[in-house]
């Protein structure tokens, strides 16, 4: 299996289904959030799947997060709501079977139909649906799209329906990342949390303990030089996806971590030409030019053959608490430590900051706002995030989750180091048009700053379409 990441815009990588069965750092990153954004994936369906009359409810103590006592059933509420999820992971359907028949227990004049849709080009295929009247009342959705979606209007500002102690629990900052014009369109689940994943029989044959491992750019450096100087061709320090159709978990890291971002704060114009953008993909491309970084990383790797699973790279490439979940059950041999979050001038890491939507054309929006508010509850939170390897956006849910798992519990340490997806309108349409120039500079075909500033134009052309 491979570390890979997640969105699939073209055929030429690996999706984020595919990236959860796999592992870290390796040929593809496919968005989202997030995206975005764990344990192996359950398999989407080619038609949404049905959810059938409320059954027995969950377990009080499934996914090892406790969950409230359901309130005894004196809802008014009637109608049908459904409800646009993914394959997010292992046993998917059944822990949204539990949430709609645990919900349905609560308000039995309500029908939830469960809509599990494919990762592939979801946000079209979703846009699309709501456009025609024919999609879901609630969607998990990504802050990426947010002004797509409420510019297309077929979204409804959420805090108009949720009652006030929905909103207890999130920071600031979350806030403000799921509004737009004065309104909340989105109500925060998730967040995804990176790491980078030292194989420690190599770090300790170059000089490395779990304390001392390398976290800065020259750090990194120095610890390439010296996998390098072992004289073993197989054996790599790093790595760069360079074959990856996001730039959420490949460049965008790099470009934080020089103290650059990808777009100017008023949105209007792209800022990943920079000279700490240039300074980012020299850096890039000094990973393949000392044969740091395997050569492998510049085409797509079949699931499992990438050199981090194969243990033949000391440092992965960044991934998700998910992976470490997926590691330990695929290669349990493997000597592992977590390593710091990367930094040069800023520490920084990508984690989807994963939400609910609902339709404006929701067949009954009380309902569907119900719903929503259910599933924002803190315990609900808990024992959806705890198996896809995530930390519930509420603070108030995070100490229901890991609990007996120390490692990953401290991951919640990093939050502030974490940069979400781009809020602007053509923040995935530009990822197509700056990923050939990155790689182009790779290849030594253009400088970086060439094949940056190449980028920038086009996508300012796109920018200047409104």
């Amino acid at each position: 299996m491979s570390f890979n990441e997640e969105v699939k815009p073209s055929k030429s990588n690996l999706s984020r289904r595919r990236f959860l069965i796999g592992l870290v750092g390796g040929s593809a990153t496919a968005l989202l959030a997030a995206c975005g954004g764990s344990q192996p994936a359950a398999q989407a369906p080619a038609a949404p799947t049905q959810a059938p009359a409320a059954q027995e409810q969950a377990p009080a103590d499934s996914n090892n997060a406790p969950a409230t006592e359901a309130p005894a059933a004196t809802s008014s509420l009637s109608g049908e709501v459904s409800v646009r999820f993914f394959p997010f992971g292992t046993g998917v359907e059944e822990i949204y079977q539990g949430f709609a028949d645990e919900f349905q227990a609560e308000n039995p004049g309500v029908k939830v139909t469960l809509d599990l849709q494919p990762w592939d080009n979801r946000y079209p295929k979703m846009l699309a649906d709501l456009a025609a009247g024919q999609g879901p009342d609630v969607m998990f959705i990504t802050t990426d799209v947010l002004i797509r979606f409420a510019n297309a209007d077929v979204i409804a500002p959420i805090e108009d329906y949720l009652p006030a102690e929905s909103w207890e629990g999130y920071s600031d900052a979350l806030l403000d990342e799921v509004s737009l014009d004065g309104k909340r369109w989105f109500v925060p689940m998730d967040q995804e949390v990176p790491i980078w994943i030292a194989n420690m029989d190599i770090m300790e044959r170059v000089g490395y303990t779990k304390e001392t491992l390398p976290g800065t750019w020259d750090e990194i450096r120095e610890m390439c030089a010296r996998v390098a100087d072992l004289g073993d061709p197989n054996l790599w320090g790093w790595n760069y996806s360079a074959s990856s159709t996001s730039l959420n978990t490949s460049f965008y890291p790099f470009l934080y971590q020089a103290g650059g971002r990808p777009i100017s704060e008023d949105g209007s114009t792209p800022t990943f030409n920079s000279d700490a953008g240039v300074e980012a993909l020299d850096f890039i491309v000094e990973l393949f030019d000392k044969n740091w970084s395997s050569q492998q990383y510049l085409q797509p790797i079949e699931s499992g053959q990438d050199p981090f699973t194969l243990g033949q790279q000391a440092l992965s490439q960044h991934n998700f608490i998910a992976t470490l979940v997926t590691l330990r059950k695929t290669v349990p041999d493997m000597r592992y430590a977590i390593g710091p979050v990367v930094s040069h001038k800023e520490a920084w890491g990508f984690g989807g900051r994963r939400s609910w939507a609902i339709s404006k054309t929701a067949r009954n929006i009380e309902a569907a706002a119900a719903f929503t508010a259910f599933l924002t509850r803190p315990d609900i939170m808990a024992r959806h995030a705890e198996p896809f390897g995530t930390f519930p956006a509420k603070s108030s849910a995070n100490e229901l989750v890991y609990k007996d798992d120390p490692e990953i519990a401290a991951m919640a340490e990093r939050m502030p180091q974490i940069f979400g997806e781009q809020k602007h309108k053509y923040g995935r349409d530009l990822m197509p048009l700056v990923i050939p120039e990155i790689q182009a500079a790779i290849l030594k075909q253009k400088s970086s700053k060439q094949a940056l500033d190449d980028a920038a134009k086009a996508v300012s052309e796109m920018f200047a379409k409104g």
